[in-house]
């Protein structure tokens, strides 16, 4: 959150459960989502685009940038648990 250009809506505003905020700065997006804690993303791939998912049986609001990151990080684990070995 102490990026230059970071929109200062983003940054100052206070999210409850499930929450989403998201502005782009220039070709960048800046992600705020608030679950038990605040997460902030940034990036230059994905855009605001959110999409309705079930988790544990309750409809939720999800960013794209999560979804794909959720997706691709099993990918990064497995590959820095076989290097380990």
């Amino acid at each position: 959150m102490n990026r230059k250009n970071v929109p200062k809506e983003v940054k100052d505003k206070k999210l409850e459960k499930g929450e989403i905020i998201a502005r782009n700065s220039g070709p960048v997006t800046v992600l705020k989502w608030r679950d038990k804690r605040n997460v902030t993303v940034v990036s230059t791939y994905h855009s605001v685009d959110t999409q309705r998912v079930s988790i544990k049986g309750k409809e939720t609001e999800k960013s794209l940038c999560m979804i794909d990151y959720n997706h691709n990080m099993g990918g990064v684990d497995l590959k820095d648990q076989l290097l380990h070995m």
